[in-house]
Formats: C-alpha cells, structure tokens, sequence
C-alpha cells in the first residue's frame, strides 16, 4: 500500500505541481515521513552507549547488521564496544592484521548453543594475545565483501584482556 502511494505520489510530482492538491501534499508529507527509514536517532534508541557515546553491541547484534543496508548505512563509522573472546581469523589474512572475536548465543538450551564471530582488523600487525582469552573491543565498525556476502569489520581502536563475565553464553 505504501508502496503504491509513493509511486502515485512520485507521478503526480512529474506531472508538475499544478497538478498536485492540497489532499495530494498531505499524502506526500505522511507517504515520505513512514519511508524515512532507519536513522541514527532509532539506533541510540534501541542501543545502550556509554559515557563517551560509543554503542555497546553483543556479537551476534554486529553480524546481524551486515544484511540490512539501511542498518549498515548509519552504523558504519560508528564507534562500537564488543567482548568477546579471541580466536584466529583463518581467511583470507594474508596481512596479518586480523584476529575474530567469538560470542556462544544460546537458541533454546545450551546443547543448542552456537558461536557468531565478528572481524576485528588492526592498523598494523596483531598484538600477541592468547587464543580464547576474553577481551574488551572498541573500534569503528565497517562493511567489507567477504566471499560475496556484506560482513561487518571492526577497526580497532583499542583492545585490553578482560575478565570472564559471570554467564557467557548470551541469551
């Protein structure tokens, strides 16, 4: 329906304005206000940021981003804080700038537990860390094309061991 109204609308402004009514502006102002799209106003209304404004996102929330362009375009850019723990990235890291942060995210119990990692990609080579330690991210996240799909990158700003949170497995 919505649809419909923007391509009727989208005509009747080809048309030209003296076409156009009064009724037929006031469909244009609701049809473009309900196509707005995503903005960065609903994203700090839907995530947490701490006190210096970067978004506090789980691992799952960050790879889940890379499949809706309207979500990638307003969070690319954007600073973000993950943890996670820490495994080696195995494609494609001929540079060897990169490292894979893993989160398990529960599905229904923990036999149905399934891990989701994200890229992190370092400036210059990769800090020595110990695999599967846990650590704190924080970076600015970007969209690459990763054997045909849209993932999402971190760029590290900062990375620091951390300790094990008391559950980690996400629910």
């Amino acid at each position: 329906m919505k649809r419909h109204a923007f391509i009727l609308i989208v005509a009747l402004l080809l048309a030209g304005a003296e076409t156009a009514t009064a009724a037929d502006t006031s469909v244009v102002t609701t049809a473009v206000a309900a196509h707005r799209g995503f903005t960065l106003a609903d994203l700090k209304a839907q995530v947490p940021q701490n006190n210096e404004g970067v978004f506090i996102m789980e691992i799952p929330q960050i790879l889940n981003t890379g499949s809706d362009r309207e979500i990638r375009g307003v969070l690319s850019g954007q600073s973000v804080e993950t943890t996670g723990q820490v495994m080696p990235e195995t494609v494609d890291n001929a540079g060897g700038n990169r490292l894979r942060i893993v989160r398990s995210l529960i599905q229904c119990c923990a036999a149905h537990a399934r891990q989701y990692s994200v890229i992190i990609e370092f400036a210059g080579k990769v800090p020595a860390m110990k695999e599967m330690s846990w650590v704190k991210v924080v970076g600015t996240i970007t969209y690459k094309q990763e054997d045909g799909k849209t993932v999402p990158v971190i760029i590290v700003r900062e990375i620091k061991e951390t300790t094990k949170p008391g559950d980690p497995l996400l629910r």
